[in-house]
């Protein structure tokens, strides 16, 4: 049984028929597709034997052995072209309404199968399945039971959600150059963010006045401080690149879906995709990991965010500051602690 996907059935009247050639009939491997739905079939065929496939509800029936329609006899058919004992439908028309033995007699292919497999059962024409209740046939068993008639099959749901827009809601694609920001300078007054203690603080280097190399204890203090913001830049940085990730991740994995999906209803008279290569293990199976990437993303920002700081002067010191212009106080100190 045929179940990778949910399918549903489509009945075709006379007018879609003639729209295509169905020439070929080739030789088919007896595979059934499970329904969602029981359509119903304009044209039908009944079945007399002992394997059940199903009964479609129909609104003419064609008996099978007896070759007598239900409820009504049907000994039309149209035609593309006229035949004896053809009227063309309407002044404009390019199609004919002709008598026959019954209403496939004009197309090829569909005839053939009509009269003969239907009794004895076969594959059904290229393109098209035998259509017997919820269940769609390739290939009718030989002494089928049920009504049936030629349909086509579909995927019943498509991956991407179905929204107004040629790109069906979903951006399959971003643009390749992705509009940055830069580290902003500016004024922060008394805040200290992570992109001003970089900004303001260089990198930590030995000491180049012959000192031994050492730094001063507030001199530590304060790389370690820029340490930690460049920790936190980049931990935002990596985090973002995950969640761009997870997005185009989920993105790519419907995609693949689709496509999938698309091949197997293409191959669908071979087997599928599995069914095409004979294979038995190719289920195709892919991990929905966006969420959980997305958490982890938001756990790494919280381990790393550092409330930003403000600096506060200490007791009246900025009120001198603008009394006396400036950083007079560090002047002060180090004139006192040259004179030591």
């Amino acid at each position: 049984m045929t179940e990778q996907w949910p399918w549903s059935g489509q009945s075709l009247d006379i007018w879609e028929l003639l729209q295509y050639n169905w020439t070929h009939v080739n030789e088919r491997k007896g595979q059934v597709w499970r329904l969602t739905n029981s359509p119903e079939g304009q044209l039908c065929v009944e079945g007399k034997g002992k394997v059940e496939v199903g009964i479609s509800p129909c609104q003419s029936v064609l008996n099978a052995t007896t070759q007598v329609w239900w409820p009504e006899d049907i000994t039309w058919y149209i035609a593309k072209q006229q035949n004896r004992n053809c009227v063309r439908l309407g002044d404009d028309s390019r199609f004919w309404n002709c008598s026959g033995s019954g209403p496939y007699e004009c197309i090829p292919g569909v005839k053939e199968v009509w009269s003969e497999v239907a009794k004895q059962g076969g594959p059904a024409p290229d393109g098209l399945f035998w259509i017997c209740g919820n269940q769609a046939y390739s290939k009718l068993p030989r002494g089928w039971a049920g009504v049936c008639f030629l349909g086509l099959i579909r995927p019943e749901f498509f991956l991407l959600p179905q929204e107004e827009g040629h790109d069906l809601g979903v951006k399959l694609f971003d643009s390749l150059r992705r509009p940055t920001r830069d580290i902003q300078v500016g004024d922060w007054g008394d805040e200290w963010p992570p992109a001003r203690i970089i900004e303001y603080y260089g990198p930590a280097t030995w000491a180049q006045d012959g000192s031994w190399g050492y730094r001063t204890p507030i001199y530590m203090l304060n790389r370690i401080i820029r340490l930690q913001a460049v920790v936190e830049v980049i931990t935002n940085q990596t985090a973002l690149a995950l969640e761009l990730l997870a997005k185009q991740q989920d993105q790519m994995r419907a995609a693949i879906y689709q496509n999938r999906l698309a091949l197997d209803y293409l191959l669908a008279s071979e087997g599928g995709v599995c069914g095409k290569f004979n294979l038995t293990n190719c289920c195709l199976k892919i991990d929905d990991n966006g969420k959980a990437v997305l958490k982890i993303s938001d756990k790494i920002r919280k381990l790393a965010h550092v409330p930003v700081q403000s600096w506060r002067p200490l007791g009246g010191i900025g009120w001198w500051d603008g009394l006396l212009g400036g950083s007079w106080w560090r002047t002060a100190l180090l004139v006192a602690g040259g004179g030591a």
